[in-house]
């Protein structure tokens, strides 16, 4: 197993800054600027359907809580209890998809 596959220095009287400048200095080095996108392709194919997935599931909630609770229910619960039903229900859905992502990053 390869901890460290860049061969940086992580002594830690070193700063952050530092370790990081040296981070993105080798991965210029070994990959160019095509190094620094590398998985956005698949950043993208997760997130979009992720978040226009929520939007459909948030509104599709949003309303059938309004159906089901009574009107001197505050909004703002039934708008919390349906963007956390329309987040459980995204990522049941295309976790899949963030699993590959994670594995071509």
């Amino acid at each position: 197993i390869v901890l460290n596959p860049l061969g940086i220095s992580m002594d830690p009287t070193r700063s952050r800054l530092k370790i990081t400048l040296d981070i993105m200095k080798q991965i210029y080095i070994q990959d160019g600027v095509h190094g620094f996108y590398r998985g956005y392709v698949a950043s993208l194919c997760t997130y979009v359907p992720n978040s226009a997935m929520w939007w459909t599931f948030y509104h599709l909630y949003q309303d059938e809580l309004y159906a089901i609770f009574p009107s001197w229910v505050s909004h703002l619960f039934i708008q919390c209890m349906a963007g956390t039903l329309g987040g459980f229900t995204t990522t049941l859905l295309t976790n899949p998809l963030d699993i590959v992502r994670a594995r071509l990053q």
